[in-house]
């Protein structure tokens, strides 16, 4: 698997490009292979601002078919522990219908918003909340049935919680 930078002018063949590779050898075939690799792993990069290309390969190149799923990309753990935001947290009825009711208290500091999406992305319905105690009626009478999520913000952070409408 390979790496490449392609440097502040984000152009191939700019003058900055870099590139690693990491190898696996001796796979199992005909099975899944797990893998976890830190971008630390790629040693020669300098930078990892402009990542450009994530590359597959065989030997020899062509050689062998690769079949790829579940492919997660993640800050690494700074070993702090969060706080828990709420005492108390709960979304009813699920599924919905008519509304939804969103019942938190939070234990530090404020709740700041919510928000609905559609499982695009789209935001369907928000509102600024800045309180420590909240109890809401959402209306959703008006979305198509479908997964939606109910995103919770406060100061420790967003909280993301599967919505079902019928």
């Amino acid at each position: 698997m390979k790496l490449v930078d392609f440097g502040a002018d984000n152009a191939y063949g700019g003058g900055d490009d870099k590139e690693h590779e990491i190898a696996f050898e001796n796979q199992a075939t005909a099975t899944w292979n797990n893998h976890k690799i830190a971008l630390s792993d790629f040693t020669a990069l300098t930078s990892t601002s402009n990542i450009s290309q994530l590359i597959f390969s065989a030997l020899p190149v062509g050689g062998a078919t690769l079949y790829i799923d579940n492919v997660y990309f993640s800050k690494p753990d700074n070993g702090s522990v969060k706080e828990i935001a709420f005492s108390n947290f709960e979304v009813y009825p699920n599924p919905a219908a008519e509304f939804v009711k969103l019942e938190a208290v939070a234990t530090v500091g404020l709740v700041s918003s919510y928000t609905i999406q559609s499982i695009n992305g789209q935001t369907v319905t928000s509102k600024e909340l800045n309180s420590s105690v909240v109890s809401e009626v959402i209306n959703t009478s008006s979305l198509e049935a479908g997964i939606y999520f109910l995103q919770v913000a406060t100061e420790q952070g967003t909280y993301t919680h599967k919505l079902i409408i019928q």
